[in-house]
């Protein structure tokens, strides 16, 4: 609970870490912010070809809630090995010349003409003397994705993904021209934030909100809903093609939500809706 009478800042300090994903990426921490973290990496656009320039911003708070501005971001262009047991090279996890692009906080960053053979479908180049390894698997929606690193004084380094759009394998022409003809591109969501009062119904959040000592407040966050085929900035529907099936399947986005606040705890720091959960909103107690 807050424990006396409080102005806090929901959209600074308190809702801070928002994602759309069709996998979740949270690491297992607790929502409250006691020493200067990464909190959010968000990639624009969020799913890319190989050579297309990417953006990278990303939000970075100290306790006090203010907002750290000198996070550097870079791609790790070195492909996961067998004796890896983490999701990435361990490379990755450190930047050097040889193994990391920089990320310009303006201009961004072309992805590598290599990813989808560094990560993706396409069968890497044997190394002289080796032969070659094998492909990447896809995810649960036959997506692929590029490393990155984000940097910042103070706070531990974040990996984040930026999903690569690579040619279907194994696909027929006619899945292959379907697929193209129904792909739409990712877009990031956009987000409303709402307080549900006592008598339950749901105000939009002002910049502030002052609450009563003792008292547990619940906020709302809300996206939209899309439609069958084309773009919007809400719960996206989509085409992944299944290798197993040998078959285009129709898909519609999960969202998975992280609370983080510099005051009190929330009931529930994680929270989203799965792809099959028609529902546009999703809530949680700062108490």
């Amino acid at each position: 609970m807050i424990r006396s009478m409080k102005t806090f800042s929901p959209f600074r300090a308190l809702v801070a870490l928002l994602v759309v994903s069709c996998r979740p990426t949270f690491d297992e921490n607790d929502s409250e912010i006691d020493a200067r973290r990464i909190l959010a990496v968000v990639a624009n656009p969020p799913d890319a070809k190989p050579g297309e320039i990417v953006k990278v911003t990303s939000l970075v708070v100290d306790p006090s809630g203010a907002i750290v501005t000198d996070a550097r971001a870079s791609f790790c262009n070195v492909r996961r090995s067998l004796d890896d047991s983490g999701p990435v090279n361990k490379l990755c996890l450190r930047e050097t010349p040889t193994t990391h692009a920089p990320i310009d906080t303006v201009a961004g960053a072309a992805l590598s003409n290599e990813t989808c053979r560094l990560f993706g479908p396409d069968r890497p180049i044997a190394k002289a003397g080796e032969p070659a390894g094998r492909p990447v698997d896809p995810d649960a929606t036959g997506g692929y994705y590029q490393p990155g690193l984000l940097s910042v004084v103070g706070a531990n380094a974040s990996i984040f993904e930026v999903r690569i759009r690579c040619g279907l394998i194994g696909a027929t022409q006619e899945n292959a021209s379907e697929f193209e003809r129904r792909y739409a591109v990712n877009t990031n969501p956009a987000f409303t934030v709402s307080m549900r009062q006592g008598d339950g119904s749901i105000v939009p959040v002002a910049e502030e909100v002052v609450a009563a000592a003792n008292t547990d407040v619940s906020f709302v966050v809300g996206w939209n809903d899309c439609p069958v085929e084309g773009t919007c900035d809400g719960a996206e529907r989509y085409v992944a093609y299944s290798e197993t099936a040998r078959a285009l399947a129709a898909k519609r986005e999960a969202i998975r939500l992280g609370w983080f606040t510099t005051e009190g705890s929330f009931a529930n720091d994680r929270t989203g809706r799965d792809e099959g959960e028609i529902v546009t909103t999703s809530e949680t107690r700062l108490r």
